[in-house]
């Protein structure tokens, strides 16, 4: 399910960022690993055992990614988390080498198992999925896979946040397309290639309205592909990263990802608003203090949970009843 937000300043997309880190810039760097150090984190940490390790290959991956695009075509690149994910993976069996300690189990089984990738089956869906842009290939990926909110597939894609519904639907509709141009190449019968250009061509609707129920029967490979293209974006969630990473497991890194600290945004790290709520009275900043007056420093009550007990201010009327009531006392003292 996706999230909607309120608006937000503009960020550079990944595609722009890559630019800026080609002509040599370190923030750009930063932005793209504050925006995707947390998921290539949680990736890494399903490759290796080690949290350590896992926070040195993240870094390596970083690095490596600087060095590409300083050489390569930005959209040669592609999907930048994908691109991430993927040097990931392959620097994690070279660190490996014959010391498979460093895997975590499930990695160092797949290894041992020969790496095998659904690459038969999911051929025209990788194909596919390599001639979409870049823009393409990151609203696919954050939207289909990631799950990602609205505003996210927004500032990764850099498209308006009001258009990334529409984004999605018409990428989804363009690779059910090219899965279908791909399968026309290899017929030749005349009954299939009225079919495709019908039916597996045409618009969503047509996938749910009348077609030709009969050549289904007769034909295995249009049948096949018709229920594979009409639950195709049912698919994609397991189909295209497994296609594409060859490692894939998704439950692990969806874990790893939901634990990982989020990263600020360009927007919250520079807003006046979250400052003022980090400053003002009773806030968390506020009731911290600086360093060296917290609990341990000032030898305060905690409760049983180690919880501070909580100090309930004092009104002003109560301050001013309990002056005059001691005020009255010594009087009274004074008068005996």
């Amino acid at each position: 399910m996706f999230l909607t937000s309120g608006p937000r300043r503009f960020e550079p997309s990944d595609a722009q960022l890559l630019l800026a880190v080609r002509e040599g810039s370190s923030e750009a760097v930063r932005s793209l690993e504050e925006r995707h150090g947390a998921a290539v984190m949680a990736y890494a940490r399903t490759c290796v055992a080690s949290q350590d390790d896992a926070a040195e290959l993240t870094a390596y991956t970083f690095t490596g990614l600087r060095l590409r695009a300083a050489r390569t075509p930005v959209d040669a690149l592609g999907c930048v988390r994908v691109a991430l994910f993927d040097a990931v993976r392959s620097t994690a069996v070279l660190w490996a080498g014959p010391d498979q300690a460093v895997l975590t189990r499930p990695f160092g089984a797949w290894l041992a198992s020969g790496a095998v990738w659904s690459l038969a089956e999911d051929g025209a869906l990788l194909a596919a999925f390599h001639s979409l842009t870049p823009q393409q290939q990151c609203v696919l990926w954050h939207a289909s896979v990631e799950r990602d909110p609205l505003d996210v597939i927004a500032r990764v894609a850099g498209i308006p946040e009001r258009e990334v519904w529409r984004s999605v639907t018409e990428v989804q509709g363009e690779l059910r397309s090219r899965c279908a141009e791909l399968y026309a190449r290899r017929v030749r019968q005349t009954a299939c290639l009225r079919f495709v250009d019908s039916v597996l061509l045409g618009s969503a609707e047509s996938y749910n309205g009348p077609y030709d129920t009969g050549h289904l029967r007769l034909c295995a490979d249009c049948r096949e592909l018709f229920r594979e293209l009409r639950s195709h974006h049912l698919r994609l969630p397991v189909q295209l990263p497994e296609g594409l990473l060859g490692w894939w497991p998704a439950g692990a890194y969806r874990t790893a990802k939901e634990a990982a600290p989020r990263s600020r945004t360009a927007e919250e790290t520079h807003s006046p608003s979250r400052a003022a709520r980090d400053t003002a009275p009773g806030s968390r900043a506020e009731q911290q203090g600086p360093a060296g007056s917290g609990p341990a420093a000032t030898g305060r009550r905690r409760t049983r949970r180690g919880r501070r007990a909580r100090v309930r201010p004092v009104g002003p009327g109560l301050l001013a009843a309990a002056v005059l009531g001691l005020v009255l006392a010594l009087a009274l003292a004074v008068w005996r």
